[in-house]
């Protein structure tokens, strides 16, 4: 009797994946609501100015890597349990999981070990998603899931913030900028 996946683990994990990103959507939208972030403005010569903005320096990075590590993760985690369903989901499996190679050469020599128990035609569908048949295999989302959930296991994932911000300069009565921040 052939083995149907239901892959509602796989489903489930997607889900808690999803759950950590809201999350972290909504901590960084807290934090931003707190409005850290000032602008001023420097009139450097007639008609020029500099827009210069602060940063508080206070951002959570480290409770915001370990939110980020536990998407990433959980998001990982979908791939290799679908593949195990595939491979018959035996609880005895410790080899499957959903390689993801950069390079057809990784491909060959790791792969068929990774997926020795996966359905043929899942096999095909897993290879084909691979970034090495990509333009910038490097670049792939995949690529990058592996790289950053691989960087996690070991340390505390770097984030580099960014202030999503959008300024204006108006100019009211003469030549003296108004500085507004827009939501």
């Amino acid at each position: 009797m052939t083995h149907r996946p239901s892959l509602a683990g796989a489903t489930a994990k997607l889900l808690h994946a999803v759950d950590h990103l809201a999350s972290l959507e909504a901590h960084i939208a807290e934090r931003l609501q707190e409005d850290p972030f000032t602008a001023s403005v420097m009139t450097c010569a007639p008609g020029l100015f500099a827009v210069r903005v602060h940063t508080a320096p206070d951002l959570p990075t480290e409770r915001w890597a370990l939110m980020i590590g536990d998407c990433v993760h959980s998001a990982r985690c979908v791939l290799d349990y679908a593949a195990w369903e595939f491979a018959g989901a035996d609880p005895q499996d410790h080899t499957t999981l959903f390689p993801i190679f950069e390079t057809a050469r990784e491909w060959d020599l790791f792969a068929p070990r990774r997926l020795r128990h996966v359905a043929s035609h899942a096999r095909r569908l897993i290879e084909r998603c691979q970034p090495f048949h990509g333009r910038h295999p490097e670049t792939s989302a995949l690529a990058a899931l592996r790289r950053l959930n691989d960087a996690d296991k070991h340390k505390l994932l770097t984030v580099v913030t960014a202030v999503p911000m959008r300024l204006f300069l108006r100019f009211e009565s003469g030549l003296e900028p108004k500085l507004t921040r827009c939501h």
